[in-house]
């Protein structure tokens, strides 16, 4: 990636069409939002699946994987000049495309097919945990039939990143068995069992949910957020307390909770391909320690697989969990988002400029 310098268009104040009332039927729409544009080489333009936020000596940067170029590009938000890091595809340092990263102020952490492997910002593999360290006929790092990619990543919180699990080899007697998922600590370079399992209700449909299912984790340092792709529900575990709270955060435009798929369409191969790349999502769980709010981003149904637009929207909840709001986004973001400081990063296409990339820059205390 050659180095560019980051443009701030004249940035308008963040305004809803309607007004901020506790009126529980409407859904607002994001009219005008803070923007950046960031000059970027193509064909990098489009390389990236999914991003996780980073900052570097206070900066502000966006991280994405380029599986054109085997690196990671780093964007800077914040009028910084854009790097990259190459990977190795062989050798000691060797990885394979990676699925799902993030980062922290000392490393990426990434997970490809070997399992999850911690790289040096100049490219240099300092460990690595293989799939053989988790216990294989209970779980899988990735859900089985249409996976998740773009849609998960990893979350990170000062030295633990998450890791989600998905059940495998359910059965009737371990239901209530099937932990979330694990945290993996950078320094130790140690794995260990987040202590909540998954509701019984969703994994013994686990074949008809498929990776609707697959938790959506995201960590602090006093709670970890999840939630299930397939469930409006998100939930609260309080790390010094060990108790876990839910929390129904219900949109008005798609389903409290999907149907999963009957026994006759899980023997069809295009019908379960459908169901995951058609049906409607909620995202992971967010939160905003300055405000005490609770967010989670939710994708719309699509009408066919060649669909390459959906509905997206946002849900913001107050601190006393009593009251919500619900936005809709404009057409042209994308599902392409992060978030860092409580403001969600958007990307957003503008047709006229192939030359840039566009992130609209959501404040949740404004809401």
């Amino acid at each position: 990636m050659k180095r560019k310098y980051l443009y701030f268009p004249v940035a308008c104040l963040l305004l809803l069409s309607c007004s901020h009332s506790a009126d529980s039927g409407k859904v607002y729409t994001l009219d005008n939002y803070d923007s950046i544009s960031v000059v970027i080489d193509y064909p990098l333009l489009n390389s990236y699946t999914k991003l996780s936020a980073c900052k570097f000596n206070g900066a502000s940067f966006a991280g994405g994987y380029n599986h054109l170029t085997h690196s990671f590009d780093f964007i800077s938000l914040s009028g910084n000049d854009n790097f990259s890091i190459s990977l190795d595809k062989e050798g000691a340092d060797g990885v394979l495309p990676a699925s799902s990263f993030c980062f922290n102020p000392s490393c990426a952490v990434l997970e490809d097919e070997s399992g999850i492997i911690a790289v040096s910002y100049k490219g240099k593999v300092i460990n690595r945990i293989p799939y053989s360290s988790i216990d294989t006929k209970k779980y899988s790092m990735k859900p089985t039939g249409v996976t998740m990619g773009g849609l998960t990543n990893l979350s990170v919180t000062e030295s633990d990143v998450t890791i989600p699990l998905y059940p495998v080899n359910v059965s009737s007697e371990n239901l209530s068995t099937y932990n979330i998922g694990m945290e993996y600590n950078i320094s130790e370079n140690k794995l260990s069992s987040i202590p909540v399992n998954y509701p019984s209700r969703l994994v013994s449909q686990i074949e008809g949910f498929q990776g609707l299912v697959f938790p959506g984790i995201s960590g602090y340092p006093d709670m970890i957020l999840y939630n299930f792709p397939c469930s409006s529900y998100i939930y609260m575990y309080d790390r010094q307390s060990g108790v876990t709270d839910s929390i129904n955060m219900t949109s008005m435009e798609i389903p409290a909770e999907l149907s999963p798929l009957d026994a006759k369409s899980l023997k069809n191969p295009r019908k379960k391909f459908e169901f995951e790349g058609l049906s409607p999502r909620y995202c992971e769980p967010h939160y905003d320690s300055n405000s005490g709010k609770y967010f989670r981003i939710h994708y719309g149904p699509k009408s066919n697989m060649f669909d390459k637009k959906r509905s997206i929207g946002l849900i913001v909840m107050d601190g006393n969990r009593r009251s919500s709001r619900e936005y809709r986004f404009p057409d042209n973001f994308s599902e392409k988002y992060f978030v860092m400081d409580g403001i969600i990063y958007i990307q957003y296409k503008n047709p006229s400029d192939e030359n840039h990339i566009q992130f609209a820059k959501v404040e949740i205390k404004d809401l």
